[in-house]
């Protein structure tokens, strides 16, 4: 039954959201784009945008890894404030990247 099995899994997909969620500072010429990249998971951590024009907001993902590969294809445009966890693991991933392109 399609409408069934559609409908389980779509209230199995929406109680998984936001199980996991990181504070991340945005740039000011990525800020326009981040509705579209991450839709309804988009809460801001504060009403006004920082003196430099960033904007924190707080995303709600599946996972720690579902967080992580998301916010490493937003490359300069984020950076991870919260949690540290999160924080250390972009940042080995993209040592790991540079290190790799480094080599050639």
């Amino acid at each position: 039954d399609l409408a069934a099995f559609w409908e389980t899994w779509c209230r199995e997909h929406e109680a998984l959201l936001g199980q996991f969620t990181a504070v991340v500072r945005v740039a000011p010429a990525f800020a326009p784009l981040f509705p579209y990249t991450f839709g309804a998971n988009l809460r801001p951590a504060t009403a006004d945008p920082l003196p430099d024009g960033s904007l924190c907001l707080t995303l709600a993902f599946e996972s720690f890894e579902a967080a992580r590969e998301k916010l490493l294809g937003c490359g300069r445009g984020v950076e991870v404030l919260e949690p540290l966890a999160l924080r250390r693991s972009v940042l080995d991933y993209a040592e790991q990247i540079v290190a790799l392109y480094a080599e050639h």
